[in-house]
């Protein structure tokens, strides 16, 4: 057979498992790169492409097979580097990953993958500055890369460089406005900056675009809690039950809100529904032991707090409550013990300080110092 024929019957099985592949039939497509690769084995194609069907299959070993053999046959072909970059970063092989992310930048400096794809990596590795100097690489080579801008903001949020963050987070939605993703993530950023009107703005955008998605409804419930909007924090948090039944947080968090409203009956319900789905939720023993107290138990209260200890010492919160069963049996040492504590741990929501029992020391020159020294942190 001559070569113009070999090369054309080549093709065509090649092309045919690319129509497999399309179609989603991915046994089929691998047989016909397979017929490819044993008509003719010495051309880069079938061995790149079946690589590619293995790589979405998540067999990634067979992947990086082909890809070195493609890469063997072709050695100047940057998309294979790529995917092989890819399939090693996948099995954790992040040294050949990063050499084969660097081929490419070495091939073509002008081609942003290879920045990306070192990007991913340093980032999965927490050497976060590296990781901004890749991604920045790939905004300089294709400033309309939203992935990189977005995974950028990321990486400014860990940091808590919580403006960088915002600014990258903001040039994905100009760039798409539908961008859930970006959306999700600036809301966060401003919900941790403590802006929490601009974090309800985005994510109830979040939900215009996706009316499912549950963790944004927690978002903007506990966004709705720090801004007194309580009804609809319920509204957030009834919705996100009626997506997952048994979501144990949901109930936690509408049986907060409840609280905040008074509704003592119904935080009732949703709290010991909470504890039933989880008994070891510290959040709703804590919550429960405050509902405790509001309605006069204080006995029961003090062992839910104590649970909810047991369960995380660290939940600043939980020992503002446990001060206040301090002040009920007016032990003032060790409400300021336990108020000391609650601000080194770190306080969650501070509204706590509005209970009446909170009267009885609002006035001692002991407590108002300790909430100066809050409030200046």
């Amino acid at each position: 057979m001559n070569k113009k024929r070999k090369d054309k019957n080549y093709m065509k099985l090649v092309n045919k498992g690319t129509t497999f592949l399309n179609n989603e039939q991915y046994d089929e497509a691998i047989e016909a790169y397979s017929l490819a690769i044993k008509f003719d084995s010495e051309k880069f194609l079938g061995y790149k492409d079946r690589g590619l069907v293995y790589l979405g299959l998540k067999e990634y070993n067979n992947a990086v097979k082909d890809f070195s053999k493609a890469i063997d046959i072709y050695t100047d072909d940057v998309d294979t580097y790529y995917s092989r970059g890819i399939a090693f970063s996948e099995l954790k092989e992040f040294d050949n990953a990063i050499e084969d992310f660097s081929k490419i930048i070495e091939l073509n400096p002008l081609n942003s993958k290879g920045y990306y794809g070192k990007g991913c990596i340093y980032s999965n590795l927490e050497q976060f500055d590296k990781a901004i100097d890749a991604f920045s690489n790939t905004i300089k080579l294709n400033p309309g890369d939203m992935m990189s801008y977005h995974c950028r903001g990321g990486i400014y949020f860990q940091l808590q460089e919580f403006l960088k963050a915002i600014k990258d987070f903001s040039k994905v939605i100009e760039i798409n406005p539908k961008s859930t993703e970006s959306y999700k993530s600036r809301g966060a950023t401003y919900f941790e900056l403590g802006n929490f009107n601009k974090a309800i703005y985005d994510f109830s955008k979040v939900i215009e675009l996706n009316p499912n998605d549950s963790i944004t409804y927690n978002g903007r419930g506990y966004a709705y809690i720090h801004t007194k909007q309580f009804s609809k924090a319920i509204q957030d948090f009834s919705k996100l039950i009626e997506i997952n039944i048994n979501n144990e947080l949901a109930y936690n968090n509408r049986g907060f809100a409840y609280i905040r409203l008074k509704d003592f009956y119904k935080a009732k319900e949703d709290l010991t529904k909470a504890i039933e789905l989880k008994p070891n939720l510290n959040k709703a023993h804590k919550n429960y032991a405050h509902l405790l107290i509001k309605i006069g138990d204080n006995r029961l209260a003090e062992e839910h707090i104590n649970k909810a200890i047991e369960l995380d010492s660290n939940d600043g919160d939980s020992y503002i409550i446990l001060g206040e069963i301090d002040l009920i049996k007016n032990n003032n040492e060790d409400f300021y013990k336990n108020l000391e504590m609650a601000f080194v741990k770190g306080i969650f929501f501070d509204d706590y300080f509005e209970d009446e029992i909170f009267d009885k020391v609002k006035g001692n020159e002991r407590f108002k110092e300790l909430i100066n020294k809050y409030k200046k942190r």
